[in-house]
């Protein structure tokens, strides 16, 4: 599609920022002049958490280094040949820079599946600004994500959350720093709010703050926002688990008191390949119960766990794995209870 029809596609999108998400990497990018404020969507708990991996990456161009570094400090362990394959082939150099208030914040690069999607962040400073992660560490108070162009929506996004991940940039200056930015999307199944649709998505960073001392003291530093355009690549690759309702052990307890197992029934457990969610029917008078001892046993014998990263109280959890996986190895789901779904 070239510029002329994206323009004509989606005419509420600025004529630079057509240009800059399909621009070549390495090519400038004219900074936007106005803010564009968007409605804020529901946030999950954890939108404010600061998710700590030392990454062990060196400063280089390209996707590849940042995010295969990343899922590596993530899951502890280095990548197969097979993901750093998946990892570089659907990965998208970004490249766009925007300053605003003296402060340049740069999308390196993106990879993402239908919920969850994760943008490798560089943000430099005025001089004498310390942004090393070992000076304190930096958070965008606002991160919106808006799908551009004219559709029309089925079902809604339940909430979303954004943590970061620290990646070390390796260039010695301490008014840089580099972040993943990892966002995953709650979404009803019917939903068609995903980020894999082939379409442009608005992102819009807003409020940049610095964390600093011992007492951890938040401080502004930019109002911002940063907006960037970007051009998310169509991926439908889904591996839906249950062909038929499972029933297996729940737990269930509030905050501080001893978790007791609730039999559950799944109607639904859909993997992506960065992270996976679950539909089950709870008993009445168990409302926010939970399934978070899961795993995949794939072919080759491995077991993966499944780290829960949110859910509701009606039945609905939202998974995500330490790097990516390649649904056509997966063999089996282990879910609580010592019960196994075979591969349909």
């Amino acid at each position: 599609m070239n510029r002329e029809l994206l323009s004509k596609a989606f005419g509420d999108i600025e004529e630079r920022f057509v240009a800059e998400a399909y621009r070549e990497p390495g090519a400038s990018a004219e900074a936007p002049k106005g803010k564009n404020i968007r409605k804020r969507i529901l946030t999950v708990a954890l939108a404010a958490a600061l998710y700590i991996a030392v990454g062990a990456a060196v400063y280089a161009a390209g996707t590849g280094p940042w995010l295969t570094n990343y899922f590596a400090s993530r899951q502890k362990a280095p990548l197969s040949p097979r993901q750093k394959e998946y990892v570089a082939s659907e990965s998208l150099e970004i490249c766009q820079s925007r300053t605003v208030d003296g402060y340049t914040v740069t999308v390196e690069s993106a990879i993402c599946d239908r919920m969850e999607l994760c943008m490798v962040i560089r943000v430099e400073g005025p001089e004498g600004v310390l942004l090393d992660r070992d000076q304190g560490g930096f958070w965008f108070h606002s991160i919106k994500h808006k799908r551009l162009g004219d559709y029309a929506k089925t079902g809604y996004i339940r909430g979303y959350g954004t943590l970061g991940s620290y990646m070390a940039d390796g260039d010695g200056l301490d008014n840089t720093a580099m972040k993943v930015l990892m966002t995953q999307r709650e979404l009803t199944p019917d939903s068609n709010e995903g980020f894999t649709d082939g379409e442009l998505w608005r992102v819009s960073l807003g409020g940049l703050f610095l964390m600093t001392g011992p007492a951890e003291t938040w401080t502004e530093l930019a109002e911002g926002p940063w907006e960037f355009v970007l051009p998310l690549t169509k991926q439908s690759e889904e591996l839906e688990m249950i062909s038929s309702p499972v029933r297996c052990q729940a737990q269930y307890g509030g905050e501080g008191k001893q978790k007791e197992p609730v039999e559950v029934t799944v109607t639904s457990f859909v993997l992506r390949p960065l992270g996976a969610s679950c539909e089950f029917q709870i008993p009445s008078g168990y409302r926010g119960a939970e399934l978070s001892e899961v795993s995949l046993v794939m072919k080759s014998g491995e077991k993966v766990p499944l780290t829960l990263m949110s859910g509701d109280s009606h039945g609905s959890m939202y998974y995500q794995y330490g790097a990516p996986i390649l649904l056509d190895e997966v063999e089996s789901l282990l879910l609580p209870g010592d019960v196994t779904v075979s591969r349909p």
